[in-house]
């Protein structure tokens, strides 16, 4: 919420700075840890791993993960405008390795979310 806030306001007015919608969608990814207890503790990485099994680690990384993902997706419409084909083939993407590896529900939400 804190992220679609921010955007808003800096669309309606222009005068939100980068530095601010940064730390908003940074709050957002607090948020979901403090309110659903989401966080990222596992990446694939050996080593890695380990170090979000930390629950201040896991934290401040889901933050500057969900900072970096809405961010990207803000640079790439900034550069060409072509935000929703980069972000609708990544969600197709998703649904096809989720549904190869059967996860009939995560395939279901990543192509409700690329619609």
């Amino acid at each position: 919420m804190p992220a679609f806030i921010f955007g808003v306001l800096e669309d309606i007015t222009k005068r939100v700075g980068v530095m601010q919608r940064l730390l908003a969608t940074m709050s957002s990814g607090l948020l979901a840890w403090w309110i659903r207890d989401y966080s990222l503790t596992r990446v694939g990485i050996w080593g890695v791993d380990w170090v979000l099994g930390f629950t201040l680690v896991s934290v401040i990384f889901t933050a500057f993960a969900v900072g970096s993902v809405a961010n990207s997706i803000n640079i790439i419409d900034g550069f060409n405008g072509k935000a929703s084909t980069s972000s609708t083939l990544a969600f197709i993407s998703c649904a096809l390795l989720a549904w190869q590896v059967g996860d009939a529900q995560l395939a279901g939400v990543a192509l409700v979310l690329a619609a």
